[in-house]
């Protein structure tokens, strides 16, 4: 009978490990001594090991998207100090935060000078896009330099491709009654608004500098912290 049961062992191992259920194969052990101790059900210790697999999975598929995003910072929308900016919608970002935008493949734009926390916003949203699962686009700081030659033209093509079908956040710091101007070629110009805003939410922020703001308050930290060893 111990034989039976040892080999019934190996082969459910054999089993997880060819189905590549590796993770489960590693808990398996676990798993089977806590049903024992706690007299779990086949059932219960059945859920309890593909839950494993279930969440080691998830959490790889997780790690793969945020790879790919390429986020430039761990921000989320937790770390935003609206107090601190009163030139932000704040109700306006936490309705974005629930990613609504994406089931009809809406945009966003935030628009403002640099400093006011467009790019940490539009980060945020990535994150939750990225914790989520959803697909987004987020063109960040367009406008701050010139577009190379024929790049309005490439931008355009990127923004009709995803017209109506994906969503992208752009931040930029050029009003939008300003893009003819800014991109050198008014046509080009008005054919990208005109797709980026047939579903979008705008959100103007014109505020202080909330990077400089930190900068100040590293200072002010700094300088209190070095007064304090002085003394």
């Amino acid at each position: 009978m111990q034989m039976s049961e040892a080999r019934r062992y190996q082969q459910l191992r054999a089993h997880l490990s060819y189905l590549k259920l590796n993770d489960a194969a590693e808990a398996l052990n676990r798993v089977l001594d806590q049903s024992r101790t706690e007299r779990m059900s086949l059932t219960a210790a059945l859920e309890r090991l593909l839950e494993i697999e279930v969440e080691a999975t998830e959490a790889r598929k997780r790690a793969a998207r945020e790879r790919f995003a390429c986020l430039p910072e761990p921000w989320t929308l937790a770390d935003f100090d609206f107090a601190a900016q009163p030139g932000v919608d704040e109700k306006l970002i936490r309705d974005l935060a629930t990613l609504r935008f994406l089931d009809d493949a809406s945009n966003v734009l935030f628009v403002g000078p640099p400093g006011v926390g467009k790019t940490m916003l539009s980060v945020a949203l990535g994150r939750a896009a990225v914790d989520a699962g959803p697909r987004l686009l987020i063109i960040d700081e367009l406008g701050y330099l010139p577009l190379p030659e024929d790049g309005a033209s490439a931008l355009f093509q990127v923004i009709n491709q995803r017209y109506l079908k994906s969503s992208t956040i752009l931040t930029t710091n050029v009003g939008i009654a300003d893009w003819a101007g800014a991109f050198g070629d008014a046509t080009v110009a008005a054919a990208m608004l005109d797709r980026l805003l047939h579903r979008a939410a705008v959100a103007g922020i014109d505020g202080p500098s909330y990077r400089l703001r930190g900068h100040r308050n590293q200072a002010e930290n700094l300088r209190a912290g070095v007064n304090a060893r002085v003394s």
